[in-house]
């Protein structure tokens, strides 16, 4: 919720700066809406994906920015089945503890997190006397608390006590859930997963590769897959066999989940005729190079009145913190309707530059008054 509202604070941080120059809510709306999907583009492929993807797979997949650019109309940019199930590896990045920081990332406030289902409290916290509001300070923490790995652990919080109702006295267990979307949407076990991105077949309860075995899993995994009750390891479903992978070298995930993520953000980017860096209909050279310029660090600080953050990448506690001060903003001159210019531009309508009165566009509430009006 925290990410969420500073996404909506950028949105009209951003709108103010744009609705300078453009003559009415609706157009400044739309183009700070497209700006800011675009900002959420760059940091998911150049920031969030970095972050625990390996540099083999960001290369195999084209993922970077860095990549040249080529609308591919062909490529299927729809999500995949699998990858509603792969892409919840982030279960197990689940903390026991929800945490609110200070500005110099000291804590200030923890909570069960099963406390706080279905509970917003957490979020209005006022900030008084130096505290930190609900929102900054679950930001702070959240940039400066380590995640937990991404491994077959998840923690007990979302296996026992995930919305529990204490009148029936009933919990959820997330794991569980997880497996049984998998069924309900008929996706084929982990072994056909593993054929299809090219890895080899599971036949056996071993680690070894000439027996068929599962060559990606330590001896452990093995044990307790095999004791979750699977008649052959060929039965195994995508998400247990999936997430309990030994991470490949560089990356924190298993190949059969780096290989069905990876080709799904492969897909929803060069799939994406609106894809930021798609200049027919996403930016122009100089705005693209100013979004690229842009990070979700300068946005924490902007927003949520950061001090220092760890910079280039928030993502990576290794990096090291730097002070907002010295952090540049958005450079917005590239996105003015007088000098953004071209269909990337401005939506396809034209250089409003050059001293050409300028008319704008009638937004859906327009048309509706001028039909009642002739009605009349």
């Amino acid at each position: 919720m925290s990410y969420h509202n500073v996404f909506m604070l950028e949105h009209n941080r951003q709108a103010q700066r744009l609705r300078r120059d453009i003559p009415n809510d609706e157009e400044a709306f739309q183009q700070t809406r497209k700006l800011l999907i675009g900002i959420m583009q760059k940091i998911v492929y150049d920031e969030f994906l970095p972050s625990f993807l390996s540099p083999e797979a960001m290369k195999k997949y084209k993922l970077s920015s860095s990549n040249m650019y080529k609308y591919d109309s062909k490529l299927d940019a729809t999500i995949a089945n699998p990858f509603g199930i792969a892409y919840r590896m982030g279960h197990s990045w689940i903390p026991t503890l929800v945490s609110v920081y200070t500005k110099d990332f000291k804590l200030f406030f923890q909570q069960f997190l099963n406390e706080t289902f279905f509970d917003p409290t957490l979020t209005y916290i006022e900030s008084v006397n130096g505290a930190p509001s609900g929102m900054k300070g679950l930001a702070y923490a959240m940039s400066a608390l380590e995640s937990s790995e991404t491994d077959r652990t998840i923690e007990d919080v979302a296996r026992n006590t995930l919305f529990v109702n204490p009148v029936a006295d009933t919990s959820f267990d997330l794991a569980s859930l997880n497996i049984q979307r998998g069924r309900d949407h008929g996706l084929p076990s982990y072994n056909e997963y593993r054929k299809y991105c090219g890895l080899s077949e599971v036949t056996s309860w071993s680690t070894s590769a000439a027996l068929g075995g599962l060559v990606n899993h330590d001896a452990d995994a093995i044990i307790k897959l095999e004791a979750a009750g699977y008649s052959s390891p060929k039965d195994i479903d995508l998400f247990p066999g999936a997430l309990s992978e030994t991470p490949v070298p560089g990356g924190d995930l298993g190949p059969t989940m780096e290989c069905i993520i990876g080709d799904q953000f492969h897909r929803a980017k060069f799939g994406d005729r609106f894809f930021y860096q798609n200049r027919g209909t996403g930016f122009n050279e100089a705005q693209q190079a100013a979004i690229q310029k842009y990070s979700l660090a300068s946005l924490l600080c902007r927003n949520y009145q950061f001090d220092k953050v760890q910079f280039p990448n928030v993502f990576r506690l290794a990096d090291p913190l730097k002070r907002c001060h010295d952090i540049k903003d958005l450079d917005i001159g590239p996105f003015r309707p007088s000098t953004g210019g071209g269909d990337g531009g401005n939506d396809g309508h034209g250089d409003r530059g050059g001293g050409h009165e300028h008319h704008p566009r009638q937004t859906l509430n327009d048309i509706i008054d001028e039909i009642f009006e002739q009605q009349e």
